[in-house]
């Protein structure tokens, strides 16, 4: 007779109709783990997921949420008020789905990602609504990689406040999400984590970017990923400054440009990030300036991985970069992309090393990126001696929650 292998619910942001890089590698990376440690995945998508991705894993789909503030807190309040009637599908087929997936499973992890924040409210409530309905079945129930905040309202905070509550774990990849974490929910659930895709992929942080170190005269690789601008910048305004500031770039040090898009419309481009790239490039009119469009996670991990230097406005390129020991310059755009972004760089001390975007004037990418390519061999040391010390304490950290999910499932 053949040992039970607990059936874990994964729920990460996955198989949206944009591609999205870093939930795709979040999703994959938290089911590979769980299943290396002899549980059973069965991971959430919202039915685009590429099969590929998830070869060998079971996969269930759920329609998401109303994205309309107020259908979506009455929504989740008579689902609340009655969730046994989520089976029977009067609170809706998004409702229903969840019941069903958690009816299925022996646990549920919430895994990595920045979605419990009010600015997600969507993704937030999606992820209350696993965790009550799972815990009011008894089941064991748990958080890793997550961001919290940083801003959640008061009408969000009482309904997370108490699944966090009567969670096993709440695993935190950033101080400051802890600290607020602990302000929310005094119970000691919380605990420090690293984002859920820190060391996604064939590579490590022993086996640095291959450019960084190589010995031949293949050209060094510069990769470039550039999400839209925020309201506070014309979209035309910020593909003509990159593409100024990546051709200084280039002709100062002879590397080539691949713009590598986290987030696009497979198959195809034209979508979100891809459409960024490829207007940049085209207004660089530079051979030596190129895109490669989203295929898969693992190849956009693996991209970052074979550079000598990775310039970005999104948060898993620097999760990426630091795993392959490949220097990163961080530009961030807000508050909710400092909270992330300086919280990865403080797990590898590197805190501080953001470059606040809109301060810059014209030319300054190119100068902050020389910075950092002038000092890349200690940069690559620095990370190369960090590394280990991440990479145990990382895996303990899944040997542990994985122990306490089985444990607890088999009761």
């Amino acid at each position: 007779m053949g040992t039970h292998r607990p059936r874990v619910l994964v729920l990460a942001d996955v198989g949206s109709p944009s591609y999205h890089v870093g939930d795709e590698a979040v999703g994959q990376a938290a089911a590979a783990r769980l299943a290396e440690r002899g549980l059973t995945p069965v991971v959430v998508s919202n039915g685009r997921h590429l099969a590929a991705d998830y070869e060998g894993l079971e996969v269930v789909t759920g329609p998401p949420l109303p994205l309309d503030r107020a259908e979506l807190v009455g929504a989740h309040r008579a689902f609340t008020a009655d969730p046994a009637a989520a089976e029977r599908g009067r609170h809706g087929p998004a409702f229903e789905a969840i019941a069903r997936n958690v009816g299925a499973v022996d646990a549920v992890l919430v895994a990595g990602g920045g979605n419990l924040a009010s600015a997600f409210d969507w993704l937030l409530y999606q992820r209350i609504a696993h965790l009550l309905l799972a815990q009011r079945r008894g089941l064991p129930t748990a958080v890793s990689g997550q961001t919290l905040g940083p801003v959640l309202v008061d009408t969000d905070i009482a309904e997370l406040a108490p699944v966090m509550g009567a969670a096993r774990t709440i695993g935190l990849r950033e101080r400051r999400s802890s600290e607020l974490g602990r302000r929310i929910q005094p119970r000691d659930v919380t605990a420090d984590c690293l984002d859920d895709a820190q060391f996604f992929g064939p590579f490590g942080a022993d086996e640095p970017g291959a450019g960084v170190l190589s010995a031949g005269g293949a050209p060094r690789t510069v990769v470039a990923t550039v999400a839209p601008p925020g309201p506070h910048v014309h979209p035309g305004e910020q593909a003509e400054r990159f593409a100024r500031d990546l051709v200084a770039l280039h002709e100062r040090t002879g590397c080539r440009i691949l713009l590598v898009p986290h987030k696009g419309r497979i198959p195809g481009a034209g979508g979100e990030d891809e459409a960024v790239a490829e207007d940049i490039q085209r207004r660089a009119r530079c051979p030596m300036i190129s895109v490669e469009p989203v295929t898969s996670a693992r190849r956009a991990a693996e991209a970052v991985g074979e550079a000598d230097l990775v310039i970005t406005n999104r948060y898993h390129p620097v999760v990426f970069a630091l795993a392959r020991g490949v220097p990163v310059l961080p530009l961030v755009e807000d508050d909710y992309a400092d909270a992330r972004i300086d919280g990865v760089l403080d797990r590898w001390g590197l805190a501080g090393r953001g470059v606040p975007v809109r301060t810059l004037d014209e030319g300054e990418i190119t100068a902050a990126a020389l910075a950092v390519w002038e000092e890349r061999g200690a940069y690559v040391a620095h990370i190369r001696a960090s590394a280990p010390d991440l990479r145990a304490f990382h895996e303990q950290w899944w040997d542990a929650l994985a122990a306490r999910l089985a444990a607890d499932a088999a009761l």
